[in-house]
């Protein structure tokens, strides 16, 4: 075995054409054969063998990147345990760029989350529940099936495993185990693995969303008076899901609470609400468009942007993404800082928004921009976010 090893990391310093497929392969038949402990020894030999820099480490990369994600696409604990096993060790000659442990920790748990089934969880769960070191995989990880439409509010391991979280004051312990109602379309924003990826990735973008839903513009109307209301903590909240955007990457936001005279009253949003409000990112901009809609388009593109990332940021993950776009929209519809997603899905409901976008000016208009405006239940205030990024 020390010599097929040895081949295949000898075989990744002078690739043909940087093609690795035949190191791919035998990753694949190992894979297959349930021989996990020769990929771990793989994976490890990659490591150590990689004594090249930038580039030339391409190769190494791949390799070990594959054993990783076929572990964790594989049904089966004991593929589990070797990706836990691979989660302990520290890659820093096998990467291109430093990979700090909590990417790849909502790495390995974004691809269990969609490789595993509810009932590999839950005995992975059982079975680790009690080593700190598994803790944030595992958080994770359960939180990934969640966004992937599986619920686990009845599943005793489940709940325990919650009410550990939520008592050790976890950052995921307060997110409910089945999807709220603004999260209906969360399942659709979750990335796809494995060989079918892309083409499974095509069907779904084709079927298009399920449940969100715009209603028709209203005609214009008098505006109100709107007074900007300075809450730098609000504002703080409502930037959360957008922070991908705007660290690590070329993204601005904006984010602004007013308050209006006289309030709104059965009175839905429009453009001409918009017009009214002293906003930067309209400043210079054309072709506003405008789109009324429900709380959960608004919460699918808080948590597009705040789990996906923007043009040069990797985002945070579903786990986290969930958590970052909750805490946007609680910001949004006035509900309190410590109010659990629930307690914000029903004020959400008795809220109306605006979706929203322009082309020039403050936009970049290419592929990253959000802009989102709620009416609050009292039709007293209203909150906007906007954020643009670019490659």
């Amino acid at each position: 075995m020390a010599n097929e090893i040895d081949a295949v990391v000898q075989s990744l310093k002078s690739p043909p054409d940087g093609d690795v497929n035949h190191a791919y392969a035998i990753v694949d038949r190992w894979n297959r054969e349930g021989r996990t402990a020769d990929l771990l020894a793989l994976s490890a030999a990659v490591e150590a063998g990689c004594d090249v820099e930038g580039a030339a480490r391409v190769p190494f990369e791949a390799v070990a990147d594959h054993v990783e994600e076929v572990l964790a696409l594989t049904a089966g604990s004991d593929h589990i345990d070797a990706l836990f096993t691979l989660l302990g060790r520290v890659r820093l000659k096998s990467v291109q760029r430093a990979r700090p442990l909590d990417l790849r920790v909502r790495s390995f748990a974004s691809r269990l989350g969609h490789g595993q089934t509810k009932d590999a969880l839950l005995a992975a769960i059982t079975r680790s529940s009690d080593k700190s070191e598994h803790t944030e995989v595992l958080a994770c990880w359960m939180h990934e099936t969640v966004l992937r439409g599986t619920s686990l509010d009845r599943e005793e391991a489940a709940l325990r495993y919650q009410a550990q979280l939520a008592e050790r004051e976890h950052p995921l312990g307060h997110l409910p185990l089945s999807l709220l109602a603004a999260e209906s379309e969360a399942p659709t924003y979750m990335p796809m693995y494995g060989a079918n990826a892309i083409s499974n990735a095509v069907q779904r973008l084709e079927s298009g969303a399920s449940s969100t839903r715009t209603m028709p513009p209203p005609g214009d109307q008098p505006p109100p008076n709107a007074a900007l209301a300075v809450d730098a903590a609000v504002e703080q909240r409502l930037l959360d899901a957008v922070a991908p955007w705007t660290s690590g990457s070329n993204g601005n936001a904006e984010a602004k609470v007013f308050t209006l005279t006289p309030a709104l009253r059965g009175v839905a949003p429009g453009r001409w609400l918009l017009r009214a409000l002293p906003l930067a990112c309209l400043e210079g901009s054309a072709a506003l468009r405008t789109e009324r809609t429900g709380p959960e388009a608004v919460w699918g593109a808080l948590f597009a942007a705040a789990a996906n990332g923007g043009a040069y940021s990797s985002g945070l993950g579903g786990a986290y993404g969930r958590r970052a776009a909750w805490t946007s929209l609680a910001a949004l519809v006035a509900a309190a800082p410590e109010a659990p997603p629930a307690a914000v899905d029903t004020l959400a409901s008795n809220c109306m928004f605006l979706m929203f976008g322009a082309a020039g000016g403050w936009w970049h208009d290419v592929a990253w921009d959000i802009g989102a405006l709620a009416v609050r239940p009292d039709g007293a205030s209203l909150a906007v976010l906007a954020a643009t990024d670019t490659d």
